[in-house]
C-alpha cells in the first residue's frame, strides 16, 4: 500500500512540474520559436509536421501513459549489476590514425567520431538524467566512458532534435567554446543561443539541406518523430536524421524515428552506407509512429542499404516498458534472420569504420539470470 501511495505521489509531482513548465516555458525562446515562420512545406500553422502528417496524440493519452509509467510494476526495467563500459582516454583517441574514420558509442544515442584529425559529437548527453530536473527523471545505467574534461578538442556537434535524451543543456554548457560549430535542425538554434552559444557558430538545416564540412558534407534528412522540451513548444523545432559523407565513407545516424517510407528514399539518394547507427529501444505499442521495433530497425537498415548496423538508443536510460536488454536480444535475432551485419560494442569500445571488428553479446552477462 505504501509503495502504491509513493508511486502516485511521484506521478502527481511530475504532473505539477509539467504544468509549471507549460505555464512558464523552459525559456523565453518558446515565444520566438512559435512566432517564427519557415518557408518549407512541412511547417504548417506554426508547427513542423511529418511527411505525410501523423495524427497527434491527445493529452489524455499522454497522461495515461505517464500514469502507467509511474505506477505499473515493471520487470527488469534496469540492470541489477553494472553495465560494462570500456574506459576511454584522450591518449587512445589521439593514437588512432588521422586519415581513417572511427566511432565510439558514448551512451544512449550519443556518438563520438574521429575523422581526418577532427572530433565530432552527435547528440551528446553526459548528465546523470535525461530530464529537465536534476532530482527526477530517467537516470543513467552507466557512466560515460570518457569525461568531458578528458575529451580532445571537439570541432562540431550534430543534433537530431531537442528532446532531453538528445539535447542536454548542462552538457552543451560544459562543452561550448569559441571554436565549436553546431549543425542542427530548424528551430533548435534559439535553444542553444539561450544557453550562451554564439549564434554565428550554429547552422540550421531543413530536410534535404546539405552543409559542406572538411573532407565532405552532412545532410539533414527526414525522420518521423516530433519535438518539444515542455508542453507549450511541441513541434516548434524540427527533427531529423543525418547523412555524413567523409571522403569515401558514408555514415547514417537515424536520431529518433518511427518506420516510414522515407528510409527507402534516403537509401536511393545517398546509399549505400558503410555504417548505420539506428535507434533500437524505447519502442511500445503506445507510440508506434515515432519509435521503431527491432524488426523495423532491421528493415530500415535494408532500406538505406547499409553494410553494418550499430543499434543505439538503448541500455543507458529506461524510457519505455520493455526490459532493458530486450532491444539487443531481439535485434540480434532479427539481424541473424535477415543476414544483416550487426555490431554491438560496449560503451567506449572503438569502431573502425574501415575494418569493423566483431563484438560479443555483452548484455547477456548482465541480464538477470532468470531471463538468460
Amino acid at each position: 500500500m505504501l509503495n502504491i501511495i509513493k508511486k502516485i505521489t511521484i506521478f502527481l509531482a511530475v504532473i505539477i512540474s509539467l504544468l509549471l513548465l507549460a505555464a512558464y516555458g523552459i525559456n523565453q525562446n518558446l515565444v520566438t520559436l512559435s512566432e517564427k515562420d519557415y518557408s518549407v512545406e512541412y511547417f504548417v500553422d506554426g508547427n513542423f509536421v511529418n511527411q505525410p502528417p501523423r495524427a497527434e496524440d491527445s493529452p489524455f493519452k499522454f497522461f495515461s501513459i505517464l500514469y502507467r509509467r509511474f505506477t505499473q510494476e515493471r520487470e527488469a526495467s534496469r540492470p541489477e549489476t553494472p553495465v560494462p563500459v570500456r574506459p576511454l582516454t584522450r591518449a587512445q583517441l589521439e593514437r588512432l590514425p588521422d586519415n581513417d574514420v572511427h566511432v565510439v558509442k558514448l551512451g544512449h544515442s550519443g556518438l563520438l567520431i574521429k575523422a581526418h584529425k577532427e572530433y565530432w559529437l552527435i547528440d551528446p548527453i553526459f548528465s546523470q538524467r535525461a530530464s529537465p530536473f536534476s532530482f527526477m527523471g530517467p537516470e543513467r545505467f552507466h557512466p560515460s566512458p570518457i569525461a568531458i574534461k578528458e575529451l580532445p578538442s571537439v570541432s562540431r556537434i550534430l543534433l537530431t532534435h531537442n528532446h532531453y535524451d538528445h539535447l542536454d543543456e548542462e552538457t552543451i554548457r560544459q562543452l561550448d567554446n569559441d571554436n565549436l560549430q553546431y549543425t542542427v535542425p530548424l528551430g533548435v538554434k534559439a535553444e542553444l543561443i539561450s544557453w550562451g552559444v554564439d549564434a554565428g557558430r550554429v547552422s540550421e538545416l531543413g530536410w534535404w539541406d546539405a552543409k559542406a564540412v572538411k573532407n565532405g558534407e552532412v545532410v539533414l534528412v527526414p525522420a518521423q518523430h516530433f519535438s518539444g522540451r515542455g508542453l507549450s513548444d511541441r513541434n516548434k523545432s524540427l527533427w531529423g536524421a543525418w547523412v555524413i559523407r567523409l571522403n569515401d565513407k558514408r555514415l547514417f545516424v537515424s536520431g529518433d524515428s518511427g518506420y516510414f517510407d522515407g528510409f527507402k528514399k534516403i537509401g536511393r539518394r545517398y546509399g549505400p552506407f558503410d555504417m548505420a547507427f539506428i535507434e533500437n529501444g524505447a519502442y511500445a505499442p503506445y507510440w508506434p509512429d515515432v519509435h521503431m521495433t527491432p524488426a523495423q530497425t532491421i528493415q530500415a537498415t535494408l532500406d538505406i542499404n547499409a553494410s553494418y548496423l550499430v543499434p543505439v538508443h538503448n541500455s543507458t536510460f529506461d524510457l519505455a516498458f520493455h526490459p532493458w536488454f530486450e532491444p539487443l536480444e531481439k535485434i540480434s535475432a532479427a539481424a541473424n534472420n535477415a543476414n544483416v551485419k550487426l555490431l554491438t560494442p560496449r560503451f567506449g569500445e572503438i569502431i573502425n569504420v574501415q575494418q569493423p571488428a566483431t563484438f560479443d553479446t555483452w548484455w547477456r552477462d548482465v541480464m538477470q539470470p532468470r531471463y538468460r
